[in-house]
């Protein structure tokens, strides 16, 4: 694992799951490509879903990132991979593995 590599992903991150937290659409809509996507356990969602589901509130009362890990992909790409332990709001605490490129 590279250490530089991974502070430089992990820098960006929490910024997304602070935007969540916070039910920040603007930043949310900044820090996501707008080729995102995503890979759940309901199937695959777009950006314009990642952004949009912030249009009435925060979707995350609180959320703990762990066990990073990072992988070059080669030039100007990588992988970062970590656990993150969050609870939705009025919801039981739930656990996900992320990989974001």
């Amino acid at each position: 694992m590279n250490e530089d590599l991974l502070a430089e992903l992990f820098a960006v991150e929490p910024q997304v799951w602070d935007a969540l937290a916070k039910g920040d659409q603007k930043v949310d809509a900044v820090l996501m490509n707008e080729e995102f996507l995503g890979v759940y356990q309901t199937g695959f969602t777009t950006w314009a879903c990642h952004v949009g589901q912030l249009d009435a509130e925060p979707t995350v009362a609180s959320y703990k990132l762990a066990d990073f890990t990072s992988q070059p992909l080669g030039r100007g790409h990588a992988l970062l991979a970590y656990r993150t332990t969050f609870l939705r709001p009025g919801g039981p605490a739930q656990v996900m593995y992320v990989s974001s490129i």
